[in-house]
């Protein structure tokens, strides 16, 4: 499997009867979910060519998709959400290939969500947008002042 190219994306549909127990959370409320639909888009991450007993390969990766569920019973709801995300795969060598390198089986994936960042034109725009409020604001005291 060395210089293996591996995309850390997918994608899932599940129903209430796939959750044995527990809960998502999406900004601080809690959902007991009926469906959930995900998708994650990736780019691709190489496995190296290494004979070490554990490789963990990242990529950065967006998500998007939808939480449908009840929030107290009988009160359902539905969200959707989408953002930026990195892919953390791990995995566990397995035995040795007849070239020396290693072979490896999946051992786990995991999903790191992060808060969106502002764009930079978005920075750049609510400062100068502060910055003229305030040059504003001294005219307008400044002119007061002299009268």
């Amino acid at each position: 499997m060395g210089g293996t190219s591996i995309n850390l994306g997918g994608s899932a549909f599940l129903i209430r009867s796939d959750f044995a127990f527990g809960s998502v959370r999406i900004d601080g409320t809690s959902y007991v979910p009926h469906e959930v639909d995900i998708i994650v888009s990736s780019t691709l991450a190489t496995v190296p060519v290494t004979d070490a007993e554990t490789v963990v390969l990242t990529a950065p990766c967006t998500v998007q998709g939808g939480v449908s569920g009840e929030v107290t019973p009988f009160t359902v709801v539905g969200i959707g959400f989408n953002g930026n995300c990195t892919a953390r795969l791990t995995l566990f060598k397995s035995g040795t290939e007849s070239s020396g390198n290693g072979r490896y089986t999946f051992q786990s994936i995991s999903y790191s969500f992060s808060s969106p960042v502002p764009e930079p034109m978005t920075v750049t725009l609510f400062s100068s947008g502060l910055v003229g409020i305030i040059i504003g604001l001294r005219r307008k005291r400044a002119k007061m002042q002299s009268q």
